[in-house]
C-alpha cells in the first residue's frame, strides 16, 4: 500500500491515480510452490471452510472495480478490498488496512529508500 501512496503522490498532478488492491484468498495453483509448513502458518487456528476462498473471477473483481468505478474519481492512494475502500483495521477485525500503511510521510521515505537502493531516480 505504501508504494501505491507514493506513486499516487507523484502522478496525481498528471491525472494518474494509484490504488493498492487486495484480491482476497483465491484458489489457484500458486500454492503448489509453497512448503506445507507455509500453508500451516496461513491456516493456523482457522477452519479451511471458514476462510472464504474466492474464485479467480471474484478475486479479479476489485481490480476491475478500481479501474472503472466512478466512485473512485478524484481519489487515489487508497487500499481497496472486496470492491470497496477498506476500512481501518481494528484489534477485533484483521480485515481492513493499518493506518501506517497509508501514511504519506512513510510512503515518501520508502520511495526514497527504494530509489537509493536501486540507484535509480524516478522523476515523473
Amino acid at each position: 500500500a505504501l508504494f501505491s501512496v507514493g506513486l499516487d503522490q507523484r502522478l496525481q498532478g498528471q491525472g494518474v491515480r494509484s490504488f493498492a488492491v487486495h484480491p482476497g484468498m483465491i484458489m489457484t495453483e500458486l500454492s503448489r510452490h509453497m512448503d506445507p509448513s507455509d500453508m500451516e502458518i496461513i491456516l493456523a487456528g482457522r477452519n479451511i471452510e471458514d476462510i472464504g476462498f474466492k474464485t479467480v473471477e471474484q478475486g479479479s473483481a476489485t481490480s476491475v472495480w478500481a479501474a472503472t468505478s466512478q466512485d473512485l474519481d478524484g481519489l487515489g492512494g487508497l487500499y481497496l478490498e472486496d470492491c470497496h475502500i477498506a476500512e481501518p483495521a481494528t484489534p477485533d477485525n484483521e480485515a481492513g488496512i493499518e493506518f501506517y500503511a497509508l501514511d504519506p510521510v512513510t510512503a515518501d521515505k520508502l520511495w526514497q529508500l527504494s530509489e537509493d537502493m536501486v540507484g535509480e531516480n524516478f522523476n515523473f
